[in-house]
């Protein structure tokens, strides 16, 4: 095993097979190794909704996420989604 650090990324491979397409998505770490760029895989996101792939890949590349509530008639937060202000409500 290598020493830590060294850029996480995901990697999306596809590969077609008797007609088939099979895409893979792995959460992957380069290093080097004397002079050599090696890659470590660190997990497999196959198995995640290609929404969640999406975040996990503009994550790693240093986008940030603020979470947005909606609120009901009763002020109880629903579900986090942007809420623009009425225009009779913008500041000045």
């Amino acid at each position: 095993m290598s020493e830590r650090g060294g850029a996480v990324h995901v990697v999306t491979t596809r590969r077609t097979y008797k007609g088939r397409v099979y895409e893979t998505h792995l959460l992957r770490r380069s290093y080097r190794d004397g002079d050599r760029v090696k890659n470590e895989t660190l997990g497999n996101l196959s198995h995640l909704p290609a929404a969640v792939i999406d975040l996990v890949r503009r994550a790693l590349r240093g986008e940030t996420f603020v979470p947005l509530l909606l609120y009901s008639v009763t002020f109880s937060p629903l579900v986090a989604v942007q809420m623009l202000p009425e225009p009779s409500m913008a500041i000045p």
